[in-house]
């Protein structure tokens, strides 16, 4: 399997487990590419916070 097919199966495989046992998954990205990444995997923006330097 290409590395790009493993990752857009995996990681919505493992939130889909997450969800039927009655968790919720989530992430913690810093830059603007990450977010666009993981919201095309079917992640959603739920909270957008600032960093500490």
């Amino acid at each position: 399997m290409a590395r790009r097919g493993l990752r857009t199966w995996l990681l919505p495989a493992v939130a889909a487990g997450v969800r039927e046992r009655g968790g919720r998954s989530f992430l913690h990205v810093l830059t603007s590419n990450a977010i666009r990444l993981y919201e095309y995997l079917g992640f959603r923006l739920r909270l957008r916070t600032g960093t500490v330097s």
